[in-house]
C-alpha cells in the first residue's frame, strides 16, 4: 500500500476528513491559516517554510477531488474572489465575487491591464537540492469569450534569492510561464491553446475540459512551474493572483498538494504472496518496493534508512529475518526492493506485527525529510488435521463399533472452516 507523508495524512484527516459523503467534483475549504496550507500541504519533504505571509485577503484555502478526471486529488487553491464559486460542477459563464484586496506591483508588471482582487501569499523556504518544481492549473470564468480582451486575468509566481535575477520586486524572477515562456495569462492561454473549457465557454479549446468537476468555464493543462536554486540556501516566493480589467468574473489557481519539493521523495510499497499487502504468513517471503514519489526529480540519487519501529511486537531475527538498514538509488533508478521472511517456527503465538520506517534525510540539517511508516502483521502458519479416529482391531470379544469419526481440527481460526460429511 502506497503511504502519504505523516504530515499530509494529519491534514487530510483533521482539514479534509470533515466530508463524510464525497461529491464528484471538486470540494473548497476557508477558514484554514495560510501557514497551516503552506506548511501541511503544499511543502513536503526537507524543503522549509517560513514567514508566511498573506495580502489581507480571503480568496484562498484547501480543495479536495473525488473524480479522477480532475489530475490533483488536493491541494491549495488562490482565487481573485470566494474560492467556493470554483465549486464544480460548471452551471454559469459568469460565477464572480469581489474581495476589495486591491492590486500587486508584480502582476502589474506582467500585463499592461490595471489589477484588481489580487490573492497573494508570501513565504521564504529554503531547497534541499539545485531544483524546486510545482505543479498547478490555471481556471476562469473569462474563457474564451474574454480572451483578447481588457479582461486578462493573470497570476504569477515570482521566486528570489541567491543566483536570481529578474525584473520583479527583489530582484525576482516569475516561474509560472506556458512552454513558450510567456507568463500565464487568459490571453496567452487561449493563443497557444494550452487549455481546455467547458461546454458553457464556447468552442475552440484542445482536449477534455473539467466542466463536471469545477465551476470555471475554462481551465490550463497541467503546468509545472520550475526553478534553479542552490541547496541550503534561503529564497523567497510570492504566489499571486489577480483580475484585470475589473472585478467580476473569477480566476483561480489549483496548486497540487505536496507538489512543492526539493530533493527526492520515495514511497514504499509491500507485496505480499498470501493475503494483502499488509499481511505476512510463516514460512512466507514478502518484498518492499522501494521507489521515488510522484514529482520527485529522476537525475538526483537517493539513500534510504530503514528502522525497525519500536512498537512492533515481533523480533527481528526471532520472527521475521533480519531487514536490511538502508537502500540506494542511482540517478535515473526508480525503485529497490528489500526481501524479508517470517520464521515458521511451529509455535502458537498470535498475530504479531512488524513495523518499519523508511526515511531519507535531509542535507541541510533543517528537519523533515520523507518518513513512510508501514505495518505488516504476521500470523500463524496454519495447521489442519484430518483423518479417521484411531480404532482398536482386537475387542476381545466386543462388536466393533457401528460408525466412525471424521477428526478435523485446525490450530487458528477454527471458525473458518466448516467441515461437511
Amino acid at each position: 500500500m502506497k503511504k502519504l507523508p505523516i504530515k499530509l495524512i494529519i491534514l487530510v484527516i483533521t482539514v479534509f476528513g470533515l466530508k463524510a459523503n464525497a461529491q464528484p467534483y471538486i470540494q473548497t475549504y476557508d477558514g484554514i491559516s495560510a501557514e497551516v496550507l503552506i506548511q501541511d500541504s503544499l511543502i513536503t519533504g526537507c524543503v522549509t517554510a517560513s514567514n508566511v505571509t498573506i495580502n489581507g485577503s480571503t480568496g484562498f484555502g484547501a480543495f479536495t477531488n473525488t473524480n479522477s478526471d480532475f489530475p490533483f486529488e488536493s491541494g491549495l487553491i488562490m482565487a481573485s474572489g470566494d474560492i467556493a464559486n470554483a465549486i464544480g460542477p460548471d452551471q454559469s459563464t459568469s460565477e464572480g465575487s469581489t474581495l476589495g484586496s486591491g492590486s500587486d506591483p508584480d502582476l502589474d508588471a506582467l500585463i499592461s491591464y490595471s489589477i484588481n482582487d489580487a490573492t497573494v501569499i508570501e513565504f521564504d523556504f529554503v531547497p534541499a537540492s539545485d531544483t524546486i518544481r510545482f505543479n498547478y492549473i490555471f481556471g476562469s470564468e473569462e474563457f474564451p469569450e474574454y480572451a483578447n480582451s481588457s479582461f486578462n486575468d493573470v497570476f504569477g509566481f515570482f521566486i528570489s534569492g541567491p543566483g536570481i535575477s529578474g525584473p520583479f520586486s527583489g530582484n525576482a524572477a516569475n516561474i509560472a510561464l506556458l512552454p513558450n515562456g510567456n507568463p500565464v495569462t487568459i490571453d496567452n492561454l487561449y493563443n497557444t491553446g494550452t487549455w481546455y473549457n467547458g461546454p458553457l465557454g464556447g468552442s475552440g479549446a484542445t482536449g477534455e475540459a473539467y466542466n463536471h468537476v469545477i465551476e470555471y468555464d475554462g481551465a490550463s493543462v497541467s503546468l509545472t512551474a520550475e526553478a534553479i536554486v542552490t541547496a541550503c540556501e534561503t529564497y523567497h516566493i510570492k504566489l499571486a493572483i489577480g483580475d484585470a480589467g475589473d472585478s467580476a468574473f473569477d480566476s483561480g489557481v489549483f496548486i497540487e498538494a505536496g507538489s512543492f519539493t526539493s530533493g527526492v521523495q520515495i514511497n514504499a510499497v509491500n507485496h505480499s504472496d498470501v493475503g494483502t499487502d499488509a499481511d505476512l504468513y510463516e514460512g512466507c517471503t514478502n518484498y518492499f518496493v522501494l521507489e521515488r514519489a510522484d514529482n520527485s526529480p529522476e537525475d538526483e540519487e537517493v539513500s534510504i534508512y530503514i528502522d525497525w519501529h519500536p512498537g512492533s511486537t515481533a523480533d527481528e531475527t526471532v520472527d521475521v529475518s533480519e531487514i536490511a538498514d538502508s537502500a540506494y538509488m542511482a540517478p535515473y533508478e526508480d525503485v529497490d526492493t528489500i526481501w524479508y521472511t517470517a520464521f515458521n517456527d511451529g509455535l502458537e503465538e498470535g498475530t504479531e506485527t512488524m513495523i518499519l520506517e523508511f526515511w531519507t534525510s535531509c542535507p541541510c540539517g533543517n528537519s523533515g525529510g520523507n518518513s513512510v511508516l508501514d505495518t505488516i502483521n504476521i500470523y500463524d502458519a496454519e495447521m489442519i488435521k484430518g483423518g479417521i479416529q484411531d480404532v482398536q482391531t482386537n475387542y476381545c470379544g466386543e462388536e466393533p463399533p457401528e460408525t466412525l469419526d471424521l477428526v478435523g481440527e485446525v490450530n487458528i481460526d477454527p471458525d473458518f472452516y466448516d467441515w461437511s460429511t
